[in-house]
């Protein structure tokens, strides 16, 4: 069962505000939708109406909304804005408790050779010196580069950039070496989790998850069960296997009128690009240039530039797949959930399932749960 709160950390136990429950009579809304994510702030917006007994205590950058499954939280966010309609209606937009990462900003850092643990820890530990207790998040299962399971430690650049921003541009991924050869890259998301799934006051603590080795929900999608749509798009649009990499404006003009950046010739045996042998071999040379303002370092350029193409070296792989959560028919199914994987039956091959796909989005209708969609990130690295 799905139900919607206003202000849950301030009204407790009986006194709970219901936004929305179902059957009953009072705590009715419309266009009721939860868009939730591991890469993005999840977002919950709703149609409240002049006879809710909650329409005018609603308000901007103040109220909070929990929507929660089985009594456990899915979304806790802020209210961000309310729009009044000519029928008196209010349309209402909320955005998760995630988006408190976006309200500080990082001083000016460089961290290298340290694991990604290390990294959000410095990262949580300034936004709780500068932020309220309620917007508080702590360190949880972090993986990446230093982990027991990657061969290669960070580099991550802060330069008053807001703290969401640079947890989701620069830790995004994990690194993989091969005979000392960068391979691969295997994505990471964000997942909130909380000692009691139940309880809005309870510590927030953000892990960053990779795609391979997370639980399987016992729930595989079916072409004539619970698949409603599967597309299956190849793109090379970001397709890169040779990359020019430019650090810092520098104060000299190679070119008159032109500004000269850092490259790396002085660290690349005098060229200012790198090559993906294998991929160059597959593909061709397909050369693309890209830009850290920031990096006044060769070396470091280098490094980060390798981090990139190791990410452009292969043809974008995108499922896109609606399914019905059968958990909410059958409780002998497992409940979809962000951050675990499943497997999906390919609707071409109906003898074969597909790899699994982690969970990293999900779509939620609780007016009408048959247009539920989840979206989905294939886990098909190799690495060694």
């Amino acid at each position: 069962m799905y139900t919607m709160t206003l202000d849950e950390q301030t009204y407790t136990g009986a006194d709970l505000r219901y936004l929305y429950y179902p059957g009953d009579e009072e705590f009715v809304v419309s266009d009721f939708t939860v868009n939730l994510s591991g890469e993005e702030c999840g977002t919950v917006e709703f149609t409240i109406y002049k006879d809710h007994p909650y329409y005018g205590s609603i308000i901007p950058r103040i109220s909070m909304i929990t929507f929660k499954r089985d009594g456990n939280i899915l979304f806790n966010g802020q209210v961000h804005s309310v729009t009044k309609n000519i029928d008196g209606s209010m349309n209402v937009y909320a955005v998760d408790e995630l988006a408190f990462l976006l309200d500080s900003v990082q001083p000016q850092r460089y961290l290298t050779n340290v694991m990604y643990s290390e990294v959000m820890n410095v990262l949580l530990q300034h936004h709780r010196s500068v932020m309220p207790e309620e917007k508080w998040f702590y360190t949880g299962s972090v993986a990446g580069p230093g982990d027991a399971t990657a061969k290669a430690r960070s580099v991550v650049t802060t330069n008053f950039d807001k703290t969401l921003d640079v947890i989701r541009d620069e830790m995004s991924y994990i690194t993989y070496y091969s005979g000392g050869v960068i391979r691969t890259q295997s994505k990471l998301i964000m997942v909130i989790e909380r000692p009691d799934r139940t309880d809005v006051t309870s510590p927030r603590y953000l892990n960053l998850v990779e795609v391979h080795n997370n639980p399987v929900v016992r729930q595989t999608i079916k072409v004539g069960s619970n698949m409603q749509d599967f597309q299956h798009a190849v793109s090379s649009e970001d397709l890169a296997t040779a990359l020019i990499p430019l650090g810092a404006k520098l104060d000299t003009e190679v070119v008159p009128g032109l500004e000269a950046r850092l490259d790396i010739t002085n660290v690349n045996d005098g060229k200012n690009y790198i090559v993906d042998a294998e991929a160059a071999a597959q593909y061709g040379l397909i050369f693309s240039v890209v830009e850290y303002d920031d990096v006044t370092s060769p070396s470091n350029l280098k490094k980060l530039a390798e981090r990139e193409l190791a990410n452009r070296r292969v043809l974008m792989d995108e499922y896109t797949i609606s399914a019905v959560d059968m958990s909410l028919i059958d409780s002998d199914f497992d409940k979809f959930e962000i951050g675990f994987n499943v497997r999906v039956q390919d609707p071409t091959e109906p003898d074969r399932t597909l790899p699994e796909f982690m969970i990293i989005g999900m779509s939620i209708n609780p007016l009408d749960p048959s247009s539920n969609s989840i979206t989905l990130l294939k886990s098909n690295w190799d690495y060694e």
